[in-house]
C-alpha cells in the first residue's frame, strides 16, 4: 500500500532534459535555484518541479555517462573539455529545441567552445 504523501515515478530524464542540465550547469553557470526555474520552463510538461537533488544527481550521472571528470577532480585544463562536450552534443538536437533552451553557439573564432579565442 503506498504512503497518501508519496508521489508516482517520474519518467526518466530525457537526452534533451540531461543536456539542459549540463549546458546551464557548466556553460551558463547558472545555481541549482536557477536550474531548476529555467527546467520548469523549458520543460513545462513535467508537471512537479525538480528538486536540487534530483538535477545534481542527473549532472553527475551526465558527466559519468559524457566520460567528464568528477566535479571534484574538475581543473581549468578539464572545464575547456566540458564545454567542448557540451557544445559537440548539441548537434545531436534539432535548432528548435536549442533556441527554446536558450543555447548559444560559442563564437566562430571558438568553434570548439574551449572558452578562449
Amino acid at each position: 500500500m503506498e504512503s497518501a504523501g508519496k508521489r508516482p515515478p517520474r519518467p526518466p530524464y530525457g537526452e534533451q532534459q540531461k543536456f539542459f542540465i549540463a549546458y546551464m550547469r557548466i556553460i551558463k553557470h547558472k545555481s541549482w535555484a536557477q536550474i531548476g526555474e529555467e527546467y520548469a520552463i523549458c520543460f513545462p510538461e513535467d508537471t512537479s518541479p525538480r528538486s536540487k537533488g534530483g538535477l545534481t544527481s542527473v549532472y553527475y550521472r551526465v558527466r559519468k555517462e559524457w566520460g567528464l571528470p568528477e566535479v571534484n577532480e574538475v581543473v581549468a585544463e578539464t572545464s575547456i573539455l566540458d564545454r567542448w562536450m557540451v557544445h559537440s552534443r548539441a548537434c545531436n538536437f534539432d535548432a528548435d529545441f536549442l533556441s527554446h533552451m536558450g543555447y548559444i553557439e560559442p563564437p566562430a573564432e571558438d568553434q570548439f567552445g574551449w572558452g578562449f579565442v
